[in-house]
């Protein structure tokens, strides 16, 4: 009598279980290649050179919460009032500092620096030069409190300098964030 059994690999049911186990083990492998990719991130560290200090200082992403924009502006502000206390103790590094007397951002995460009337007696290129040194402080501070990622942290944030709450003596360009146009007229 011949044996009219079909081998186990031809039964419906075998196939069935094989793709349940490959969807199976797709899926964990995808879950665990993801959070994986999570634990690498949390872990991973970003050097930061902050304007308070010459030294790098290594600290895990996303380890704060999000802070609200009264807490970033007094972080600037701290930041700022920190870097006039070095540039006072004879600093030259910090002496950038002693341009500005506010620093604050707006929703967008802009910045709006308010400068003193000495800011207005440089040369175009010493503006610049003051100007992109605050913005780095602004931009580190931002960065540290996570209000930007990497990507934003690299272009730079725009920025506005003000001689008071309503006269503008410039602004950073629309391409290149770091470069700065400024008012004639100031």
């Amino acid at each position: 009598m011949a044996n009219n059994k079909k081998p186990f690999y031809k039964r419906f049911w075998f196939w069935i279980i094989v793709v349940l186990i490959l969807v199976f083990v797709g899926a964990n492998s995808s879950s665990t290649s993801k959070t994986s990719k999570q634990n690498t991130s949390n872990n991973s560290t970003k050097k930061v050179t902050t304007s308070s200090s010459s030294k790098e200082a290594s600290k895990p992403r996303n380890s704060k919460p999000k802070s609200t924009k009264t807490t970033i502006d007094k972080k600037l502000e701290a930041r700022l009032k920190e870097d006039q206390g070095f540039a006072d103790q004879g600093n030259a590094s910090f002496a950038f500092s002693k341009y500005a007397y506010k620093i604050t951002t707006n929703k967008n995460n802009e910045l709006n620096i308010y400068v003193t009337g000495d800011f207005l007696q440089l040369s175009e290129s010493q503006r610049n030069e003051v100007g992109r040194k605050l913005q780095a402080m602004g931009n580190s501070t931002l960065y540290e409190e996570n209000k930007i990622d990497d990507d934003e942290y690299r272009e730079k944030p725009i920025t506005t300098f003000y001689l008071n709450k309503n006269v503008s003596v410039g602004v950073s360009q629309a391409f290149d964030h770091s470069k700065f146009h400024w008012n004639k007229k100031n």
